[in-house]
């Protein structure tokens, strides 16, 4: 009996690590399926990761390429700036030359005006001189022109070209000097 009690033991305890072991065999394919499923999850974070990483380089590369365009426009915007100042600075110039201008072309019409004045009153003196006709007469006045053969007042006269046969051109009066010899022809 000792040896019956021996074998059973020994029976149990190979039945005990049967039994573990077809556990453990049973544990192991739950960890196979476990560790294959892990497998399939790690292939699909690589994946995801790696188009995590490009999605960064992409991203990278678009925020240095917005860097340079930002770079680019502020360089444009200095540009342009000076262009600016450059042309204010020109525009100024431009308007002191135009009031210099402006300046001299008045002295220039003054200084015309006076030329004017001076060869009228000059015509006034040798007519005076050469017809015996007093330069202050009355007759004399700057107000009135020429129109259809008698002195009128320049308001009165009508601007219409068609009344310009009837003034005195300048070929009427320039052909005799006063001593009647042939003028300027």
């Amino acid at each position: 009996m000792k040896a019956f009690a021996e074998y059973q033991s020994r029976a149990l305890v190979i039945g005990r690590h049967i039994g573990h072991e077809l556990d453990k065999s049973s544990h192991v394919e739950e960890l196979e399926t476990e560790v294959s499923s892990l497998k399939v999850e790690k292939e699909n974070l690589m994946s995801e990761v790696s188009n995590l990483r490009s999605q960064l380089s992409q991203a990278l590369n678009d925020m240095k390429s917005w860097k340079n365009r930002c770079l680019e426009t502020k360089e444009k915007g200095k540009k342009t700036l000076e262009e600016i100042a450059a042309s204010k600075c020109v525009v100024e110039e431009l308007k002191i030359t135009n009031a210099e201008l402006d300046k001299e072309l008045w002295e220039l019409r003054e200084s015309v005006i006076e030329e004017h004045e001076l060869g009228f009153k000059k015509a006034l003196w040798q007519v005076a001189l050469l017809f015996s006709v007093p330069a202050n007469d009355q007759r004399f006045d700057v107000g009135k022109d020429v129109y259809q053969k008698s002195l009128v007042r320049l308001e009165d006269i009508p601007p219409c070209p068609e009344h310009a046969e009837d003034t005195p051109s300048r070929e009427d009066h320039e052909g005799v000097d006063a001593d009647g010899a042939e003028g300027r022809d």
